[in-house]
């Protein structure tokens, strides 16, 4: 029973650690997000432009994502 609480201290020491970078990659694909979609109102060749729009999409499916990461962070963190 030891080895089994020693386990789940861990792991939740670890997952703690780990919470600012899940809110560092939302940022980071949040300005990846508004920058690729900058440049693809600014394009004038049309097959550039549709590749900065699938790129923008898939930074928005990372941000996305970590949406509920994020929501889960911030309600245990107003419980405390």
């Amino acid at each position: 029973m030891d080895a089994v609480n020693a386990l789940i201290r861990r792991n939740v020491q670890i997952g703690v650690r780990s919470r600012p970078l899940n809110l560092v990659a939302v940022f980071v694909f949040v300005a990846a997000l508004i920058t690729l979609l900058y440049l693809a109102f600014n394009e004038e060749n049309p097959n550039v432009r549709t590749m900065l729009y699938m790129i923008a999409a898939f930074s928005f499916v990372a941000v996305l994502g970590q949406v509920s990461v994020i929501r889960t962070w911030f309600k245990r963190k107003s419980s405390q």
